[in-house]
């Protein structure tokens, strides 16, 4: 088989010589200092300037949005003046197009609302900023899919709720937060999310969180669909640390890349497993982060590319989710036949694994059985080897 072709499973084989390595140290420091890192490389280069994504086109306006965010949330942490005023003037940037940018209702709002919660929270936001912003979000926040499921609800949810408890003297306030209530509901009578690529299921995983926090409604993320989908994923992590990538996310480079299996976003998963891990007090699933941080670090770290603020912004919520006093516990476990929820049956096969454990070096075969979900693909039908060396 071509590897031009998106793959359905992926064998991936750790060198002998890493069957004994120790979990990746996740606590809030060290997911703190990478956040700074790779946020500092990111605006040496391709966001060095205030004003970057936002002069030419207005296809990429959320990077700025997510710099924004990204900046304030290292101010918070360091107290360094440069974050901030690079994240004032990105917003200033940004609301000045209100006029001008065809919608901001998918990627921008979250992000975007974080950035003016947190700077108007210290006090940094003066009346000018504060006018342009309204004007902006009352115009292009706007609320859409209301009656499914789809790779845009879950995180245009939390920031039109978060926009909701910013400016609720707007008049789309109301809206915002009944849509909002509206996704949570959605969520709950499903109890799980329709997408069936990695790269969008990254935003669903933390955003259920957000969403839940946003809402005050702890009970969104404790019914045992919701449960079960994150222990799904833990199941979907190879011995090496990587979810091989299915769906939208299952394209193969050209000329062949060893570090293929990892080109989906993987900094998401950690935060979200962090979270899940403390809420359901479940050990194995800190194991599924170190995992991952351990996979991502080594041969896909953040900053090497404008896209990597997406996963900057998501993954930075680990600092605020991991309880590192919960040790990591590897789960005992072989070949399964994972089952998930969709609008159909509660028992939908998901996917198949064969593996006869998670220990490091292990092989691990997984197939795609769910090619009718969101962003899958119908005509994944071949099993591809990839075999892949830690380095």
């Amino acid at each position: 088989m071509k590897h031009t072709r998106t793959l359905l499973a992926a064998l991936l084989l750790a060198s002998p010589g890493a069957l004994h390595a120790e979990e990746h140290n996740l606590s809030p420091e060290t997911q703190r200092t990478e956040f700074i890192r790779a946020l500092d490389t990111l605006r040496e280069n391709s966001l060095r300037k205030d004003d970057a994504f936002l002069r030419d086109s207005d296809d990429h306006f959320h990077v700025a949005a997510l710099a924004a965010a990204c900046e304030m949330r290292a101010w918070l942490w360091t107290k360094d003046e440069r974050y901030a005023l690079s994240a004032l003037a990105r917003m200033r940037f940004l609301s000045a197009k209100a006029d001008q940018i065809r919608e901001a209702d998918f990627f921008t709002p979250l992000p975007l609302a974080f950035a003016y919660r947190t700077a108007d929270n210290a006090k940094l936001v003066d009346s000018e900023l504060r006018a342009a912003m309204e004007k902006f979000v009352a115009l292009r926040f706007k609320p859409r899919d209301f009656d499914a499921l789809n790779n845009q609800t879950l995180t245009r949810a939390c920031g039109l709720e978060l926009a909701s408890q910013i400016w609720p003297h707007l008049p789309p306030a109301r809206k915002w937060h009944d849509y909002a209530l509206t996704i949570a509901a959605m969520l709950e009578k499903i109890e799980d999310v329709p997408e069936n690529a990695p790269g969008y299921n990254a935003l669903d995983v933390v955003c259920l969180w957000v969403l839940a926090d946003l809402l005050t409604k702890p009970e969104l993320t404790a019914h045992p669909g919701i449960v079960a989908m994150y222990r799904r994923y833990r199941d979907q992590i190879s011995p090496a640390g990587f979810l091989a990538p299915y769906g939208d996310a299952g394209g193969a480079p050209q000329p062949f890349d060893a570090d293929w299996p990892m080109t989906s976003a993987w900094a998401h998963y950690v935060a979200a497993f962090e979270r899940a891990a403390r809420e359901y007090r479940d050990p194995t699933l800190r194991w599924a982060a170190a995992r991952m941080a351990r996979a991502g670090s080594d041969h896909m770290p953040l900053g090497r590319g404008y896209t990597d603020i997406e996963s900057l912004f998501y993954g930075g919520f680990a600092v605020d989710w991991i309880d590192a006093t919960r040790a990591q516990e590897q789960p005992r476990l072989g070949s399964q036949l994972l089952k998930r929820r969709d609008a159909t049956a509660t028992d939908v096969f998901d996917k198949l694994i064969l593996a006869p454990s998670r220990d490091d070096g292990a092989p691990f075969l997984m197939t795609d059985l769910y090619c009718r979900g969101a962003h899958g693909h119908l005509n994944q039908h071949g099993a591809e080897t990839v075999p892949h060396q830690n380095r």
